[in-house]
């Protein structure tokens, strides 16, 4: 049996996937409006050449680019939320995964931010509040995921083991020898302790 280690906090893990999860949804489902408005432009011919300045072939480019990076975002952090939730039922989701997948994610929704950002200085702040929200769920998650690989590295992780009796330290440092129960045996009863054998009869 290999030894488990209890690390996670369901209560904060648990809020970060939800919170990630439905915004992930809410920019996939965005992304995938976007591809549908981009067929319709293209299956409808009475509409104008020109729209706020920008020809229509100018437009549609730059709401695929958006409609393409939304879709690639949401699709990756989905597919590693997937995969964290998944490990974590399994107990085997280690330190060095979880922060891993939080990295990415976390620059992943950094740049996103920054998108809505620059769009909200330019009048069209629509998203700024959910990439408020993913990001800092990310690192949120980020400096939780940080503060574990600290501990595992330090060796303050509690270490739960049932095999061969050995129990985690104060700190939760290595397991010591000899902290399994004695097997007690009881004495042999005195009255066959003060029976002595004959020898020589008959």
């Amino acid at each position: 049996m290999q030894p488990q280690q209890q690390i996670w906090s369901k209560r904060v893990l648990v809020p970060f996937w939800i919170v990630q999860s439905i915004g992930f949804a809410i920019i996939l489902i965005v992304a995938c409006l976007g591809f549908s408005v981009i067929k319709d432009i293209d299956s409808n011919d009475t509409l104008t050449s020109e729209y706020d300045g920008q020809t229509l072939d100018d437009a549609e480019r730059l709401l695929k680019i958006g409609a393409g990076i939304l879709l690639g975002l949401s699709v990756v952090s989905i597919i590693l939320n997937i995969t964290e939730i998944v490990l974590y039922a399994r107990k085997r989701l280690t330190p060095t995964i979880h922060l891993s997948s939080v990295c990415v994610k976390t620059v992943l929704w950094v740049f996103y931010f920054i998108l809505t950002a620059i769009g909200a200085a330019r009048g069209s702040g629509v998203g700024f509040i959910l990439a408020i929200a993913l990001v800092a769920t990310c690192l949120g998650q980020l400096i939780y995921g940080s503060v574990i690989v600290h501990r595992k590295r330090k060796g303050k992780l509690n270490v739960v083991t049932e095999e061969y009796g050995m129990a985690p330290t104060a700190c939760g440092g290595a397991p010591k020898w000899g902290s399994a129960p004695e097997q007690s045996y009881s004495a042999v009863p005195s009255a066959y302790a003060t029976q002595q054998p004959a020898f020589g009869r008959a």
